[in-house]
């Protein structure tokens, strides 16, 4: 199993990728313009995040064709539809990144730039089908002032100065890209650093601003993976190897290099070498070591077994999905450790060198392991698809679901292709029969937070079946911006999913069936501003330092900094205009409480907290102190209360945005709730009715004027005319 305990502080907080908050609930004025998409008659599905009245995902419809190639229709749909997206002249403002085909559409991604330069990692993605017309869209895109400045004060080599300076290792340079980063106050003419150090293990991407060379975010581009675990491994096969063909070999086939994957034995001198060779035969029958026998460090089965693998799992991908990587070979390397001669517990991807590193461990090694070898290449299939932020933070808090997201979908093809939710038997490994749900089971760790993800996809492959499960994840993917969340992984499965059903390949019912899971697990709604209107409230856990390994080092320093950890959500709740107060309510339970933790509750209206971010670890910057709030409350006793006699004062008819910053040891369980009260009207006293005053009596001659006759009609004078009634 995972032992998240053992995870260095810096695992958590290394990385940040400043986004924008997530958007808000529907725009009516829009509602109009999407109904104007769908020429058969339905009514398109749209998902609104929080902070946006533009649509983040829309699905549910068809346009007419718009053009015979779907880069064009994509184009066509954008300038059609500019008012749906946050660009003015798509035919400036977008530009053709990717072409995914799945099941005889293609998915069309297109990336925001601005006066010629990236905007960094904003997209919109158009699902075009076969006959040219658009069924689907996702965006991300945001506006840029059109005043920006594109000149930058700092040059590429100073930012490279600026980002090696964050560095505890000695970086090189991989690549500087000058383009535009949506702060939280707007656009930024920004520097894209890409650094490496002397290991393969080290890799930072580091952005700032042109101008300043303030750090803007810091993130870790390495993919790594625990000890994920197949049914192909020594445990499942009881130790007994198979003979199978090593395909797609290059060159003279001496050596483990093919059109899709090499194989290398790692060094720590960098002198890495090839060290399986065929055999006069041109065979590679090289036997594992035995398990007792473990570690070794020079094993030739271990690279056999990692190219046969990853030359499988890169035919699967192309041949199923048409998934087409933008380097054809991949790298992997076996045997790797850190130190020489001391075991390395874990295996990772690096996207910016395109490699694959397997572990030997302690007790076993990744390269036996197709599991691993699987998840560690769908790491590479997610990044070079939808582009993800892996794991990092920003001024609104930590961004959790992208790595979520693809740790969770790295499980899912790992266990869907074998049929095995089990992945436990060799060495590390995680079930993915489970009951987790969003937000609850968050905690800011990737893997933990990805069984979420793993999880209900495992039950929609007990609905649908592998295939179609494959299938909906991938299209999902290609759908995906890089600030992705849990609803936005949900709406594109559910896309996915009306589309096979219209291609005969799910029914109805389970259409439904997998709507179900997707809300049972939280999944439909869980973004990083999570709305509390009409009563709703949640549960979730803030992580302590002791899940780290580090409440002796450091507590003491947040607690003199005033730091605390940043979280993981922000709530919301829209308060009416005829509200008088707002109650927030905010129930701790601390898990073997010591007495010095601190629980801050933090307040705003209208707008998302801000954060400062803090430079810790070397100068490394990461979000551990409110900057922006209207109140933040330490420790508080009993509710948050907000009214016209409190400072700062309810603004009614405002949405109010509140999160939970933890500083303590232990971890903390948190359910959250708000509602809006309302002042009752005191009713006013009745007055007492004054006295009738007795009528004076009439003389004969009037007392004659309304007689009643008994018969039910009147006499002269008037009168009722009905004799009961009257």
């Amino acid at each position: 199993m995972n032992n998240y305990s053992a995870l260095p502080m810096i695992a958590l907080l290394m990385t940040a990728l400043t986004l924008q908050p997530a958007r808000a609930a529907g725009a009516p004025e829009h509602e109009e313009m999407l109904d104007t998409l769908d020429v058969s008659g339905r009514s398109p599905v749209a998902l609104y995040e929080q902070g946006s009245t533009l649509p983040s995902f829309v699905h549910g419809f068809n346009t007419i064709p718009l053009a015979a190639d779907p880069a064009g229709a994509a184009f066509r749909f954008t300038l059609d539809n500019f008012s749906l997206i946050a660009v003015v002249d798509p035919a400036t403002e977008l530009a053709l990144d990717d072409l995914v085909a799945w099941k005889g559409r293609t998915f069309v991604r297109l990336a925001q730039v601005f006066a010629g330069l990236p905007v960094f990692d904003r997209v919109i993605v158009v699902r075009v089908e076969a006959d040219g017309s658009v069924s689907a869209f996702s965006s991300n895109l945001v506006m840029v002032d059109p005043g920006l400045s594109i000149v930058p004060a700092l040059t590429s080599t100073d930012a490279v100065d600026v980002g090696a300076g964050l560095m505890g290792w000695a970086p090189d340079a991989r690549s500087t890209t000058l383009g535009v980063y949506m702060a939280h106050q707007g656009a930024v003419l920004a520097w894209r650093v890409s650094l490496a150090g002397p290991a393969p293990s080290q890799a930072a991407v580091v952005i700032l601003d042109a101008s300043s060379g303030r750090i803007l975010s810091v993130r870790d581009p390495i993919m790594d993976a625990r000890g994920y675990i197949f049914p192909e491994n020594p445990v499942r096969d009881e130790g007994i190897t198979s003979e199978v063909d090593l395909q797609r070999l290059t060159g003279d086939g001496t050596l483990l290099t093919g059109e899709y994957a090499q194989a290398w034995l790692y060094s720590t001198t960098g002198a890495h070498t090839q060290s399986a060779v065929a055999d006069l035969d041109g065979n590679f029958l090289y036997l594992p070591p035995r398990a007792e026998d473990e570690p070794v460090f020079d094993d030739p089965f271990a690279e056999v077994n990692a190219y046969y693998q990853i030359d499988w799992i890169s035919n699967y991908y192309r041949t199923v999905h048409g998934h087409t990587p933008p380097h054809s070979v991949m790298k992997v390397y076996v045997n790797y450790v850190e130190e020489a001669g001391v075991a390395y517990d874990n295996a990772f991807f690096d996207p910016e060198a395109w490699t694959i590193s397997l572990g030997q461990a302690t007790n076993g090694d990744f390269a036996h392991d197709f599991d691993t070898i699987c998840h560690e290449f769908t790491h590479s299939v997610n990044q070079a698809t939808a582009h993800l932020a892996y794991f990092g933070s920003d001024q609104y808090g930590m961004l959790v679901f992208p790595g979520g997201l693809d740790e969770g979908l790295a499980d899912t093809f790992a266990v869907s292709i074998t049929g095995d939710p089990d992945m436990g038997e060799y060495i590390f490994g995680r079930n993915l029969v489970n009951d987790r749900v969003c937000p609850r089971d968050i905690v800011g760790e990737v893997h933990y937070d990805g069984e979420i993800v793993g999880g209900a996809n495992w039950a929609i492959h007990e609905i649908a079946g592998g295939t179609a499960l494959e299938h909906m994840a991938y299209a999902s993917l290609a759908t995906l911006t890089p600030d992705a969340s849990f609803a936005d992984y949900s709406a594109g499965i559910m896309a996915a999913a009306e589309a096979l059903e219209s291609d005969g390949d799910l029914t109805a019912s389970q259409v439904d069936e997998i709507q179900a899971v997707l809300d049972e697990r939280g999944m439909s709604t869980c973004t990083r501003f999570m709305s509390l209107d009409e009563g709703v409230s949640h549960s979730f856990t803030c992580m302590g330092f002791d899940m780290l390994g580090a409440c002796d080092m450091m507590f003491g320093s947040f607690e003199t900094q005033g730091y605390f950890f940043p979280p993981d959500f922000q709530w919301t709740i829209e308060v009416p205009e005829d509200a008088s107060s707002l109650t927030i309510h905010v129930d701790t339970l601390i898990m073997g409480a010591r007495g010095d933790e601190t629980v801050a509750v933090n307040v705003r209206s209208g707008n998302p907290i801000v954060h400062e971010m803090v430079e810790i670890f070397g100068g490394m910057s990461f979000p551990l102190k409110v900057q922006e709030a209207d109140l933040s409350v330490e420790n508080p006793e009993g509710a948050v209360v907000l009214d016209s006699t409190t400072d700062p004062a309810l603004i009614p008819g405002s949405t109010y945005y509140f999160s939970v910053g933890y500083r303590g040891c232990p971890s903390m369980s948190v359910t959250v709730s708000a509602e809006p009260g309302f002042e009752i009207a005191e009713p006013e006293p009745e007055e007492e009715p004054e006295p009738e005053e007795s009528p004076e009596p009439a003389d004969d001659a009037d007392a004659q004027t309304d007689v009643t006759d008994p018969t039910g009609t009147t006499t002269e004078g008037g009168g009722c005319s009905c004799a009961i009634a009257c």
